[in-house]
């Protein structure tokens, strides 16, 4: 169970459906938030509902459509349904196979859905071999969370290598630390320079 208290917050957990993400997304709401989960796997989003309901937590489902627009209303929705979306957490890039510019326009989009609406804390999960990430605002409270790669589950963590859990645990502990007191960006599980 996680450290970092979350109650009364509530996370945009962007990229759900997928193994970090939906490390992520537990790890809040263990913490006490509230969690809308949000990617465009809808069985995998189900799941992650009903297993958030089941630990006692209160999450909201967003299985995002294939359109932008669509994904856009559904998650201007769910935001206004909640009031107030303190954390934006973006894992859509957190696996091989993310469709990149379905994914950067997806992301830019959140951003003016939220923008205007009081601080929110920005996080971007991003695996090393995925190029760059999108841009961020300027101004804006964002840590980038870089790693090597992850485990398999039937495999160890090795030195380059992360649980999916420990990548969401780093980057819940990143959001917990008021503002000034955070790295911009966290890198995670690479291997050690030979010299």
């Amino acid at each position: 169970m996680t450290q970092f208290p979350m109650k009364g917050r509530t996370a945009l957990v962007l990229g759900a459906d997928n193994a970090v993400g939906r490390g992520a997304a537990l790890q809040f709401a263990r913490a006490g938030g509230q969690v809308i989960v949000a990617g465009p796997d809808t069985e995998a989003i189900k799941l992650l509902h009903r297993l958030i309901l089941d630990k006692k937590g209160n999450p909201v489902e967003a299985a995002l459509p294939e359109t932008i627009n669509e994904a856009v209303a559904l998650l201007r929705e769910k935001r206004d349904l909640l009031g107030h979306v303190h954390y934006l957490i973006n894992a859509m890039h957190a696996v091989e196979g993310a469709d990149d510019a379905w994914s950067r326009k997806l992301y830019a989009a959140v951003l003016d859905l939220i923008a205007g609406r009081g601080a929110v804390r920005l996080a971007t999960i991003w695996p090393d071999d995925a190029g760059s990430p999108p841009p961020f605002p300027s101004g804006a409270w964002h840590t980038l969370v870089r790693f090597a790669r992850l485990a398999h589950e039937d495999q160890e963590e090795t030195s380059d290598s992360l649980r999916p859990g420990a990548v969401a645990e780093a980057t819940l502990a990143l959001l917990h630390c008021p503002p000034g007191a955070c790295p911009l960006e966290t890198r995670l599980g690479f291997r050690p320079l030979k010299g």
